[in-house]
Formats: structure tokens, sequence, C-alpha cells
């Protein structure tokens, strides 16, 4: 047996123990990942994903394109066709992203109030 093939035999007996502790390491940093995540909700940054700060940063360019370049799925294209300028598609942008306003309460005395009666004859 000469030399290079002894190393070749030397290497493959490491190859098990190598493997296995590759196998350790992934299983303990999924361990870890999954430790972090135990009380997570499902949403992104352990709160309302669509109330978080920087998702406007990561969507304000997405939709900008989106009103610019339209889509293949049948949205016009407002910002290449002339229909509207820049500053108008950067506006709409920006204004998607606000948070929606809140609808007054309305109570069940209100409510009440507003019901009409119909009966047919």
């Amino acid at each position: 047996m000469n030399l290079s093939q002894q190393a070749a035999s030397d290497r493959r007996a490491w190859l098990p123990k190598q493997a296995l502790g590759q196998m350790l390491i992934l299983l303990l940093v999924w361990a870890y990942m999954w430790a972090l995540q135990i009380d997570n909700d499902g949403l992104w940054y352990r709160g309302d994903a669509a109330r978080h700060g920087l998702n406007g940063f990561f969507w304000s360019d997405y939709l900008r394109d989106f009103i610019t370049y339209g889509s293949p799925g049948g949205m016009p294209n407002w910002g290449t066709s002339g229909d509207l300028p820049a500053a108008d598609v950067e506006l709409m942008a920006r204004y998607l992203l606000n948070d929606p306003a809140q609808p007054p309460e309305f109570g069940m005395k209100e409510m009440k109030e507003s019901w009409k009666v119909v009966v047919p004859v």
C-alpha cells in the first residue's frame, strides 16, 4: 500500500465521525432556533406583521413597481403608460401602506334605533 492509498483510507475512516458531528451540530442549531420561536404566534417578528415598523420599508419598492409596471395577471401599468406621473405612483404606494381607519363604535342601542321593520302585504 503506497502513501496516497494510506491517506485515502485514513480520510474514509474519519468520514463517519465527521458526518455524525455535522448532524449533531445541525440538530443543536435546529433545537436552538425552535426554542427561540416556541411562543411565536406565527407572524413575522413576534407580532402583527402588517403593523411592524419596517414593513413599509420592505413593501414600498414592491408596490411602486407593481403600480408602475403592472402585472401579467391583469394589473394595468399606470406608470409606464403615462396615466400617472412618478410622483403620483409614489404617493399611491405610500397611501396603500397606511393603516386603515377604525370604524366608529356602534352599540346595541344605536343598532336597534336604526332598524326598520318592513312587512310585505
